[in-house]
């Protein structure tokens, strides 16, 4: 009771609740938080903002509940709620892919939730995951991008899929901007838009670097002297 969970409560409320409630106290905060008001020192305010975040954290549980019953533990549980609020189920639910957006939690640990769903491995949602996650692999090798056919050959390869179904998706995540497509020497390569903004990013300091490089031209009374010098045999 005394351990932070509940805002508004702390060590000395938590010791003045108990006092008054005894062993009923987790009882009332959970059932009848309203009766909070009994408590020696506990005001209609505070106790109406007691009411608020008793009601916050059972939401939580709830929350927190659901997602360790579909398999996921305690510790990303948590991480999901901190990144969705109270929309965490709703996301689960309705693309587990979409937990890959959270801190800690990457495509294959997405991908052993949504298989515990019965999601199958040419899903659309895993497919557009997965994609994402194969080039995200292959800049992890030094490679910003991947040309087409070495990229369906990836993810036929890492992602078990058929790669028909990659011909369907491609164009789909496109239109998305969930990834780039562009033309090299007639070949079709594909990034992710953080790759290509930084390899974009890169190549315009490079230019700036070669364009500040580049030699001074002399003014004219330097430039005159120097022909003079080079006419008369002057080092």
């Amino acid at each position: 009771l005394a351990g932070g969970l509940i805002k508004g409560i702390g060590p000395a409320t938590a010791k003045k609740i108990v006092k008054h409630f005894g062993e009923k106290s987790l009882e009332i905060i959970r059932n009848h938080p309203e009766r909070l008001i009994e408590v020696h020192g506990m005001g209609a305010k505070k106790t109406e903002e007691l009411c608020k975040s008793i009601e916050l954290h059972k939401n939580i549980e709830n929350i927190m509940v659901a997602l360790q019953d579909n398999g996921i533990s305690t510790a990303y549980a948590l991480r999901i709620y901190k990144h969705f609020g109270s929309d965490s189920i709703k996301v689960f639910e309705s693309n587990p892919y979409l937990l890959t957006a959270v801190n800690g939690i990457g495509f294959l640990v997405a991908d052993k939730i949504a298989k515990k769903k019965g999601i199958e491995n040419n899903d659309s949602g895993r497919l557009h995951a997965g994609i994402r996650y194969v080039l995200d692999e292959a800049a992890g090798d030094g490679h910003v991008c991947l040309p087409h056919e070495k990229l369906k050959a990836k993810c036929v390869e890492m992602l078990e899929c058929e790669e028909s179904r990659l011909d369907e998706e491609i164009p789909d995540m496109l239109a998305r901007e969930s990834i780039l497509q562009r033309t090299v020497n007639g070949g079709l390569w594909y990034y992710t838009p953080a790759l290509f903004a930084s390899e974009q990013g890169l190549a315009t300091k490079l230019l700036g670097i070669k364009e500040a490089a580049r030699p001074l031209a002399p003014s004219p009374d330097v430039a005159e002297r120097l022909l003079s010098s080079q006419r008369l045999g002057i080092e």
